[in-house]
């Protein structure tokens, strides 16, 4: 599955255009002469699709190295990201959420930014082809741009960090002290 923005695989013309494969549909909306916007439509169940964008392993060594300490800090600079991922964990669609699927070219877990879109009946190809599957792409690109313009634009504060930093480490020194005062007793 390809990265959100991506080389144009069209090239004849400027029209939206779709590929349908066993395990999804792919939707690419031309951005310029050489870009496009990928969202794909995955079945989560029998009248329910994800609809999302790939963000490959795009946010790997952000999660490894995540600290709940420096939630405040992330937020502070990238709240989108971090509304983002609250809405991946409790399972909250509706605004996009960032989720981990299987891309279904290679088998490997990635994020994806996602939506939902539900109670569809699907009896031919012209039936995703609605309000509700329009809608949810254009939420899922809007979100897209607007995660990696922030990710760009700011960068979490190292003194708040720092702070938060030092803030644990005096709690933890005191905290054995205490324990190293309460064994010589």
């Amino acid at each position: 599955m390809k990265f959100f923005i991506s080389e144009r695989t069209h090239m004849e013309n400027d029209d939206p255009d779709y590929e349908v494969t066993e395990c999804y549909m792919q939707f690419e909306v031309p951005v310029d002469s050489d870009s496009s916007f990928y969202t794909y439509l995955i079945q989560r169940s029998e009248n329910t699709f994800f609809i999302a964008a790939c963000l490959n392993d795009v946010f790997d060594s952000l999660i490894e190295n995540f600290d709940n300490d420096l939630v405040n800090v992330y937020n502070d600079a990238w709240p989108n990201l971090i509304t983002l991922l609250q809405n991946g964990v409790n399972d909250k669609y509706q605004n996009g959420a960032l989720i981990k699927l299987e891309d279904q070219d290679c088998g490997e877990n990635k994020w994806f930014l996602a939506t939902v879109v539900g109670n569809m009946k699907i009896e031919k190809l012209d039936d995703f082809f609605n309000d509700k599957v329009v809608d949810a792409i254009k939420l899922i690109n809007s979100k897209a741009i607007a995660l990696f313009t922030e990710l760009n634009d700011n960068e979490p504060s190292v003194l708040k960090a720092i702070a938060v930093g030092a803030k644990q480490g005096v709690v933890e020194g005191i905290i054995n002290g205490v324990k190293i005062w309460l064994n010589t007793r």
